[in-house]
Order: C-alpha cells, then structure tokens, then sequence
C-alpha cells in the first residue's frame, strides 16, 4: 500500500475508532504517544475545543487508546500506525505530530489536510460527501457504540463529552442495519 493509501485509511480508522474530530487528531503527537503490548496510547495535552485551560477534571480529554484488532490485521490500527511511524520516519522533518502530509515536502498535517483526507476516504467509499461531513465519523462511530449497548458514560468518556445531553441533542442518530439499509433503499418498510 502506498503512504498516501496508508495514511488516509489510519485517518479514517482513527477518527472512527477513537470518535474524535479532526481538531483531536490534529493534535495528536509522537511525544505523548505510550507504545504499550497491544496499544497506543496518547495523552492529549493541548487545550480543544471541548476541554478547558483551567485544568481540573475537564482539563484535558482521557488519553486516547487504539487496541490491536486481531480478528482482521486489514483493520487493525496498531498494525497500521507501527507501519505508519515505520514509514515516515524516514522523511519526518519535526517528529513532534503523528501525521504528516503524505506527499513532499512531507510537514505537519493541518486541520483541512486532515479534514480532506477523512472526506476523500468517504467519498472513496461511495458516502455522499454533499450529506456527510467529516466530522460525521463522530456521530457514526458513537450512535453505532450506542446502537451496540455501549455504556453511555464509556461513550461519552471516550468521545470527550461532559453531559449526555451533547451526545443525545447532535450525535445519537438511528443506525440502520444492513437488512434495513437494503430495505431502506429498496422502499420496503
């Protein structure tokens, strides 16, 4: 797989897997960043949007873990991020932010290059871009959670989030199966 294929599809798993905005993975960096058996872990110290400056118990969001996937390595996304850091150790300039921009001069991702990367792995995938946002992977990653019988509060602490009412008012949608998304679109009811 090339680095542009293999950078978009730890994007998107990320983004996915950790039901984080782009403003998240943005910050993601090799510094705070725990290599454990199994797992990655990054501490998250930079001020976001839903954090808080003034420290306590909203100061910064729980540190972010990616577990192994042994049940598909295609999906997996210690696999992918060990290749990943693998990969552009080589032409990483400053080694301080996980993602860097794929092509030459390989710098920094920024926010929009991030945020291109996630829509162009959706629009890759046959999602209607015009619909879905990047940002949608957050209320599609949680609503499934939900959808799954995850806890409400595991959800809410792993996508940052103080209050229920956040996740109930913008991002618990109805998830359609598979037979229902068919049924769906074919009009049967």
């Amino acid at each position: 797989m090339s680095l542009k294929q293999l950078t978009l599809k730890l994007v998107m798993l990320m983004a996915l897997w950790s039901a984080q905005g782009v403003q998240t993975l943005h910050s993601l960096s090799l510094e705070e960043m725990s290599t454990l058996p199994g797992k990655y872990v990054f501490r998250i110290s930079s001020v976001l949007k839903q954090t808080t400056a003034k420290g306590g118990q909203n100061g910064h969001l729980l540190p972010i873990t990616f577990h192994s996937y042994p049940l598909d390595k295609r999906l997996c996304i210690v696999e992918l991020l060990s290749a990943y850091v693998k990969r552009t150790a080589p032409v990483r300039k400053e080694p301080k932010q996980l993602l860097i921009c794929h092509a030459e001069p390989h710098g920094p991702a920024s926010r929009d290059t991030i945020s291109r990367w996630i829509k162009q792995t959706m629009k890759d995938a046959g999602i209607d871009t015009t619909v879905f946002k990047p940002h949608s992977t957050r209320g599609a990653s949680t609503s499934a959670a939900k959808a799954l019988n995850v806890p409400v509060q595991v959800i809410m602490n792993t996508a940052g989030w103080r209050s229920d009412s956040t996740f109930a008012k913008f991002y618990d949608r109805p998830v359609l199966t598979a037979n229902n998304f068919a049924a769906a679109i074919l009009g049967d009811k």
